[in-house]
């Protein structure tokens, strides 16, 4: 249920997307606030469109707890500007198994690592289900691996 939860289309706008000739460039970009929890949705964005936003919003408009990497976490996203903007503590990266374009970049993973972000990825762990009382973040993995955390304060 999204009772009280506020959701936030952060990109594209009209004016960007006019620009675009690459469909990931025009991602639709949501950020869902409950509680005290923040997840920032980035669809394909790639770092065009994580350049745009990180000139747009404030610091703290971008911040999130967790964060769906855009483009599956390939090399042309998850800019070292956009995840200090972000500053996520847990990353969930859509890739498929075996997937023949090298998905997540390990570059981008190596970046995630030295930032302490727990990274969580369909490839590895299956589907991956959050939950939140909006204090606390609840993910759970399709082999029934559980992890908890408290939401950061920002405020």
């Amino acid at each position: 249920a999204f009772d009280g939860a506020v959701v936030r289309v952060l990109a594209p706008d009209s004016a960007w997307t006019a620009r675009q000739d690459n469909p990931n460039e025009a991602s639709l970009v949501l950020r869902v606030d409950y509680g005290d929890v923040r997840v920032l949705l980035t669809g394909d964005a790639e770092m065009g469109e994580e350049g745009w936003m990180v000139d747009r919003y404030r610091n703290d408009e971008l911040q999130a707890d967790v964060l769906k990497l855009g483009h599956h976490g390939s090399s042309t996203s998850s800019t070292s500007a956009f995840l200090d903007r972000v500053r996520p503590r847990v990353a969930l990266v859509s890739v498929g198994a075996d997937n023949d374009y090298g998905h997540p970049s390990p570059a981008v993973l190596q970046d995630l690592d030295a930032r302490g972000v727990h990274v969580l990825r369909t490839d590895d762990d299956g589907s991956i289900v959050l939950r939140t009382d909006g204090t606390t973040i609840d993910l759970t993995t399709q082999d029934g691996r559980w992890h908890s955390l408290p939401a950061s304060r920002r405020r």
